[in-house]
């Protein structure tokens, strides 16, 4: 009997394990610096109108720069998606969620920092003082604590002053 309830067990978890992973799609507008949405990638060029998968998009921001504007799809496998900013020297970011859709539940819930620290939650907008160069990594999803859609499209806007 114990072998039993043994082999259902381990079959279950092996089920569990099968699931099927779907990748949501980020497309991307940039004005200037360079932007790649991939899971382990280095930052490269990128043109205008890439289309890009992955949870994490990656960016090189410089002061010189144009603002980067990238467009994000989320869904419900991919609620989060984190902005690895390669920040090239000291400034203030400023990053602003512009959503396609009026209500949507989405949000700067915090940022990590060159040196190790963290801060947030945000809202939308973000003017943060970064006082070294290194990555910084900007994680953008849901609130739990409000209601309202969280998948679908919307604009990221990033600078650095």
């Amino acid at each position: 009997m114990n072998n039993y309830r043994l082999a259902v067990l381990i079959a279950f978890g092996l089920l569990s394990c099968q699931q099927t992973r779907q990748t949501s799609t980020t497309s991307s507008r940039i004005d200037s610096g360079s932007a790649e949405a991939t899971d382990n990638a280095v930052p490269n060029p990128a043109t205008s109108n890439t289309v890009f998968t992955g949870d994490t998009v990656r960016v090189s921001l410089g002061k010189e720069a144009s603002p980067v504007t990238l467009s994000v799809r989320s869904d419900s496998l991919h609620a989060t998606v984190i902005c690895a900013l390669q920040v090239t020297q000291p400034g203030t970011l400023s990053a602003e969620i512009m959503p396609s859709e009026k209500g949507q539940n989405i949000r700067f819930s915090q940022i990590y920092l060159s040196d190790g620290k963290t801060d947030g939650p945000f809202g939308q907008t973000l003017t943060y003082a970064v006082k070294q160069a290194g990555l910084v990594q900007l994680r953008v999803s849901p609130s739990q604590m409000a209601s309202g859609p969280y998948a679908g499209t919307f604009t990221i806007r990033l600078q650095l002053k």
